[in-house]
């Protein structure tokens, strides 16, 4: 008992003659870990910030959450090689016609009472050409709340006695891409017009 005592005695003195040592470590230490949290989650919070946004059925919210001239260029090319050119060639008309685009792309979202919830990334993956654009693959929700409209469809239906209308959620896995840690090709909106609203 006394040789355990004894050790701990000699730990206890050299702690305290190192103790500015001893503080600067637990500090570093606490630092890194609080750096790579912060670091490692920055999909994750991209994505949760576009969902976010979508949800509030808020054009600038989701232009905010978007990197809108990497999104015009990804669309030109779904090849990291080529990004960077076609990055080069997106000027201002382009992003101002992406905006009008995403504008009328809200007004569905909110027309179809649909809300996205990011369940769980899957994957990140970088490109070797370009650290800042990333590849990341996800599980979502996606819920279509039942409109008035399907509610008394519903109520009214003369081939199914207490037929309801319901709220219908589906699970699916989609790839989200991100460049500088904003969304430029996910599920939910897309900068072009022809894109048909659909989680």
């Amino acid at each position: 008992m006394e040789k355990v005592k004894g050790v701990f005695s000699k730990i206890g003195s050299a702690l305290k003659s190192h103790l500015k040592i001893v503080i600067a470590v637990v500090v570093v230490l606490i630092v890194a870990i609080l750096a790579i949290n912060l670091i490692g989650g920055s999909e994750k919070r991209a994505i949760k910030k576009y969902f976010r946004a979508i949800n509030s059925y808020d054009k600038d919210k989701i232009v905010k959450a978007m990197d809108l001239e990497g999104a015009l260029a990804w669309s030109s090319t779904d090849k990291p090689e080529d990004f960077a050119d076609e990055l080069d060639d997106v000027d201002d008309d382009d992003v101002d016609s992406a905006k009008d685009t995403i504008k009328e792309q809200v007004k569905s979202i909110k027309e179809n009472n649909g809300k996205i919830k990011l369940d769980k990334i899957i994957y990140v993956a970088t490109a070797k050409e370009d650290k800042n654009l990333k590849k990341v693959y996800i599980r979502y929700t996606a819920t279509s709340k039942a409109t008035d409209d399907d509610k008394e469809e519903a109520k009214d239906n003369d081939n199914w006695k207490g037929m309801k209308a319901v709220n219908e959620t589906i699970t699916n896995y989609a790839t989200v891409y991100l460049y500088k840690n904003k969304v430029i090709s996910g599920p939910g909106i897309s900068v072009y017009a022809s894109y048909s609203f659909d989680y």
